[in-house]
């Protein structure tokens, strides 16, 4: 008896361990699967957080010279992964990272809030003037409601909202936070947001998940005379109704002020991943934790179904396994209850390393498949990472694994389409030359009209002399809107070599033309992409 128990258990563990043995190998093959059918159409967008230094600049007592150096740097390599998106934070708490017409440069680009940078240097400017030269979009990230982070340590200028309007403030924790209650609070961070959507040239305005702060224990947000002065029919029982009301007017006004300063501008937000629990909503997802409607008065779904945002990326901070909040189960509840807003995951890259207390996140393969069950689910265009530091430090080399497999091949922005836009007419004239040690490729537009003119260019590379159709994914060697780029610093090098090349021209929305016809060049690239 007792022998015939031992080889019943052995029997179990053997059994439970090919379970183990066949989930890693169908995970690793799940996660490579979409080499070669990947999307050529995908988002692929990277948090650069400014607050407290966190991706950039690493030290605020850095000259600018070299704080634009590293951010050049931050997009090559970025550029290199085949990301076409940054979500760079410009307005961290109530300061600046661009030229403000109302609020002080941040002192975690200069040292001390409302320093001017030297060299007439902007990096707001600077990062939009680089991504696009890449194809690249920029979205300009706003912490609305935020206006000090660690009084204790902050170094607050003297023209700061917080000194200057003092009754706005709302002193939680360390932090202070503007009252959203207040109607001048709310037409206040409107205008910060029309003064950058008329002053630069971004594709999207993006907020993240702070709207009213995280609770702290035993601590109370202290709103209580605006909710008496201006709380309407929700006073006095409905405060929660009324904070929800106040962060949905605040979403109305920032849509408003984008669409009509430029219309074809996005608006984002990535809220946090739970919209209600489905304990207290039978809508709600089969999860349990923190809410955005309960907790942060953040009500996505009401936004979504009123086409006040244009994009939605909910940070799906979770395992696929996860036992009471998983990934699959939130990102098909998303997909369910999207109301036809284009939705990105958002995905935790900073939690895996091979040191994380939860295992779920030592697994490399973690992440592709999370990417894996977006990418296959229609109602997803893409896919945010956050953050830059994480991605760039290639935690148990996964950037790498991206690169190699899901991400092995460039792709451009899956867009809302939220302006009627021509189609681009055709680029004319291609031609290439040598000049010294480099080789030119150059072309002419073909417009007739603003209306047909090009944003960028997509320049398609395939070895060989090739006579047929090479617009293909697989080729998309890169995107620029430059009308004449150096091969060479392409990473072209002259080689006795043919390779076909051929340029199409995309509008805003990356919406391609035809072909200009192709070219034959003789030269070795240095991307073994390609060899």
């Amino acid at each position: 008896m007792v022998i015939k128990l031992y080889l019943t258990k052995m029997r179990i563990i053997f059994s439970l361990e090919n379970i183990k043995v066949f989930y890693l190998i169908f995970t690793f093959f799940l996660s490579m699967s979409d080499v070669h059918a990947q999307p050529k159409y995908e988002t692929r967008g990277v948090w650069i957080a400014t607050l407290k230094n966190i991706d950039w600049p690493h030290n605020s007592k850095e000259n600018s010279v070299k704080q634009k150096q590293d951010l050049i740097r931050i997009i090559n390599e970025l550029d290199a992964l085949n990301i076409n998106t940054v979500i760079f934070q410009v307005r961290p708490a109530a300061d600046a990272f661009y030229s403000s017409s109302f609020e002080p440069w941040s002192e975690w680009l200069t040292g001390k809030q409302g320093k001017v940078p030297t060299n007439l240097f902007d990096p707001l400017q600077t990062i939009v003037d680089e991504c696009h030269k890449r194809g690249m979009q920029v979205h300009a990230w706003l912490n609305p409601f935020r206006l000090v982070s660690n009084v204790e340590r902050s170094d607050i200028a003297e023209n700061h909202i917080s000194i200057l309007k003092p009754e706005w403030n709302v002193p939680y924790g360390k932090d202070i936070y503007a009252n959203p209650g207040l109607p001048e609070v709310r037409q206040y961070i409107g205008k910060i947001v029309a003064d950058i959507v008329q002053n630069y040239d971004v594709d999207a305005i993006h907020m993240d998940d702070y709207f009213y702060p995280y609770p702290r224990k035993g601590e109370e947000f202290n709103d209580s005379v605006a909710f008496q002065l201006y709380g309407g029919d929700f006073y006095p029982n409905d405060l929660p109704a009324w904070r929800r009301q106040n962060v949905n007017q605040t979403v109305k006004i920032i849509h408003d002020n984008i669409k009509k300063n430029k219309p074809y501008v996005q608006f984002g937000i990535a809220p946090f991943g739970i919209w209600r629990n489905q304990a207290d909503d039978p809508r709600g997802s089969a999860t349990r934790g923190l809410a955005n409607y309960d907790q942060l008065y953040a009500d996505v779904l009401f936004w979504m179904e009123n086409k006040w945002v244009d994009y939605v990326s909910p940070q799906l901070y979770w395992p696929i396994e996860s036992k009471y909040t998983s990934f699959r189960v939130l990102n098909d509840w998303w997909a369910q209850n999207s109301f036809s807003t284009t939705l990105y995951s958002g995905h935790a890259f900073y939690r895996v390393e091979k040191d994380a207390k939860n295992a779920l996140w030592k697994n490399i393969y973690e992440i592709p498949n999370q990417i894996n069950i977006s990418r296959n689910n229609k109602s997803f265009s893409g896919v945010f990472l956050y953050n830059t530091s994480s991605v760039l430090r290639n935690n148990i080399n996964l950037s790498d694994t991206l690169k190699q497999n899901l991400f092995k091949y460039k792709s451009f922005p899956d867009l809302p389409l939220i302006v009627e836009m021509k189609i681009p007419s055709v680029p004319q004239n291609m031609s290439s030359l040598k000049q010294g040690n480099e080789l030119f490729l150059f072309w002419d537009d073909n417009f007739q009209s603003q209306q047909d003119s090009s944003f960028y260019y997509a320049i398609y590379l395939q070895k060989g002399d090739i006579k047929g159709d090479i617009i293909q994914t697989k080729n998309l060697a890169f995107v620029t809107n430059q009308k004449i780029v150096s091969l060479e610093r392409k990473r072209f090098v002259l080689f006795p070599q043919k390779y076909t090349l051929a340029v199409t021209s995309l509008n805003r929305f990356y919406k391609e033309s035809e072909s200009s016809g192709r070219i034959v060049i003789k030269g070795k690239i240095k991307n073994k992409l390609w060899e």
